[in-house]
């Protein structure tokens, strides 16, 4: 049952995406995403940066979803010589 709440949850967050460009979601957000955005101390979160290596697709829609911030992702690329 709660799988298939979430799953609905991510659905109606990506419709509304489509549709308005927006990432908050007014029944899921409030019945779903903002516990798990508390539970995990992620609630007063506003942005999230990601510079060690490229997150995998799946995860950054997570984060975008789960905790509706802006996920920028850095790539960075080193070059050592000597």
């Amino acid at each position: 049952m709660k799988k298939k709440i979430f799953d609905a949850g991510l659905a109606a967050k990506t419709e509304n995406i489509m549709r308005s460009g927006t990432l908050a979601h007014p029944l899921y957000d409030r019945l779903l995403f903002n516990k798990i955005k508390k539970a995990l101390g992620m609630d007063q979160l506003r942005f999230m940066i990601s510079g060690s290596a490229p997150l995998a697709e799946n995860i950054m829609i997570f984060f975008r979803y789960a905790y509706c911030i802006f996920l920028l992702t850095l790539r960075f690329r080193a070059s050592i010589q000597f």
